[in-house]
């Protein structure tokens, strides 16, 4: 492997990377890590964040990628995003860090315009860095294509209207081009966000218990509320996903469970209906409300049923901060106990906010 050595500096990007933003309720790389992880790209032992090396004397692009990824789901604000990683190295005091090139590609990233000179970098943590500090990047040159910045000026011009109308017709490329991009943008939105039409039929998915990864309608576990009547909890791939209402069968009889998303998180519904005893199995069904569409079936029994009873034996009080928390909670299984309410209790979770490095490094 030949590398070429690059020398930048650590410039502030757009911070959506390793927490909340203006732009996204989480931080980009925890929803994006375990799917680069499902296909072959494990990050776990990576910072939660990039470094944004600016590099402005060259531009680069990348030519043959190590990794791939087409077309990935990894959030409900904007249609799938393609991503390339180089393995690189990053070198700051002379101390040597192991990383990878991150390439959102632009044709596909509707938000948050990249610059040519601005080589994005996933790197183990570096102790100390600022914005603002200077740093060498080590990439591969079989992988990634470096050209030097074009300059402006040249032989000096005997009439100004000559450079004049350059920049005028450099202007009006850049605005028509500007808003075919937009165009292309909106008519992407609106191709894969849209729901299914009535004459449209969507394949027929496998359902069952969820595991990491999945990128179907699956069972999150099942509970009881205080009527004893059984609730269901599932995710969905997307928010735009059909609303439906879910069977469950048996050889002897067959159950409609009315299914509800839940407000202020659209991938996640909760079914109710007949409470059904856990070891059997079960025949479950997803049909789609608006014209009986068969979505996700599959054939499983029901692990348990979740009785959830908080017990405060005592407090720990978080350093820092005004937040007490229970030490220990006791979950039960046994017959439903009268008049105890047992609901789903789905708590979104985000990244740890400390910033790192000094005041902020990587965005």
């Amino acid at each position: 492997m030949a590398w070429t050595r690059l020398h930048g500096k650590l410039a502030q990007g757009y911070r959506v990377a390793s927490g909340p933003s203006a732009d996204y309720p989480y931080g980009a790389l925890d929803r994006q890590r375990p799917l680069f992880a499902a296909r072959g790209l494990d990050l776990s032992e990576y910072f939660n964040g990039t470094l944004n090396v600016d590099i402005s004397s060259r531009t680069f692009a990348m030519q043959k990628p190590e990794y791939t990824f087409e077309r990935v789901e990894w959030t409900d604000l904007h249609p799938p995003e393609t991503f390339s990683f180089s393995r690189c190295k990053v070198v700051y005091r002379d101390v040597e860090y192991d990383g990878w090139v991150y390439y959102p590609h632009p044709e596909t990233k509707l938000r948050n315009f990249q610059n040519p000179s601005l080589l994005e970098v996933i790197a183990k943590s570096i102790p100390n860095i600022q914005y603002g500090d200077e740093l060498d990047v080590l990439v591969n040159d079989e992988e990634i294509a470096i050209q030097p910045q074009p300059i402006d000026g040249g032989l000096p011009q005997k009439e100004e209207s000559q450079p004049r109308l350059s920049r005028n017709q450099l202007i009006i490329g850049i605005s028509a081009a500007v808003v075919l991009l937009l165009l292309i943008g909106i008519g992407l939105f609106l191709l894969f966000d849209r729901k299914p039409e009535a004459g449209s039929k969507l394949p027929v998915l496998e359902l069952g218990y969820c595991d990491a990864g999945d990128i179907r309608p699956c069972i999150v576990s099942f509970s009881l509320d205080a009527d004893n009547q059984m609730l269901v909890n599932l995710l969905t791939p997307t928010a735009s996903y059909p609303d439906f209402y879910l069977i469950i069968s048996t050889d002897s009889e067959e159950n409609r469970y009315e299914c509800t998303r839940m407000v202020g998180f659209p991938t996640h519904v909760y079914c109710t209906g007949k409470q059904m005893s856990p070891g059997l199995m079960l025949n479950f069904s997803l049909f789609a409300v608006k014209d009986d569409h068969l979505l996700a079936q599959g054939t499983f029994s029901i692990i348990g049923l979740m009785l959830i009873t908080p017990v405060v034996e005592t407090t720990a009080t978080i350093p820092g901060t005004e937040i007490t928390t229970p030490t220990s909670l006791l979950l039960q299984t046994p017959t439903p106990t009268p008049g105890l309410i047992v609901l789903p209790t789905l708590t979104p979770t985000y990244p740890n906010l400390t910033s790192y490095p000094n005041p902020t490094a990587y965005p």
